[in-house]
């Protein structure tokens, strides 16, 4: 089989066999055809890290996506809570304000087309505040040994 050069429209099309000794029939039947140009799902965010609280208590969700998408992250509620525009390496960032119901829903949306949603549960390692720490152990005093253990909930 031979492609064609430009391509062919949508349309009817006649079909041409020309067999290996030169010999060429066309076929009677015309078929039409639909091209389907709709684009396809952008891949889905990857690489999803969170850090955070900052001193007002918001964190910062970063990612990979795609350079010329626009990444959309959603709360639990399905409120939009950020947009970002990757940059030219794909990467993203979005400053998730304090309180924020999770999980979070984030897709990118690439030439008007949306990826698969990625769901976003982890919580960040807890920030311990060093004058916090500093203070406890100033208080303990005297030959006094004692540490600080985070209790995790199942």
């Amino acid at each position: 089989m031979t492609a064609v050069t430009p391509s062919h429209a949508e349309g009817q099309v006649d079909v041409v066999v020309t067999t290996a000794s030169g010999k060429s029939f066309t076929l009677d039947d015309a078929f039409t055809f639909t091209a389907d140009e709709t684009p396809g799902k952008p891949d889905a965010v990857t690489d999803l890290q969170i850090a955070g609280p900052d001193e007002s208590g918001a964190y910062i969700l970063s990612g990979m996506g795609s350079a010329d998408g626009e990444v959309t992250v959603k709360d639990a509620d399905g409120n939009i809570v950020g947009t970002a525009t990757p940059a030219a390496d794909g990467t993203w960032s979005v400053t998730i304000p304090e309180g924020t119901k999770a999980p979070l829903s984030i897709t990118q949306t690439v030439n008007g087309v949306t990826s698969d949603a990625v769901t976003f549960n982890e919580a960040p390692l807890p920030v311990v505040s060093l004058g916090v720490a500093a203070l406890a152990l100033g208080t303990a005093g005297g030959d006094a040994a004692w540490g600080i253990r985070r209790r995790r909930n199942a």
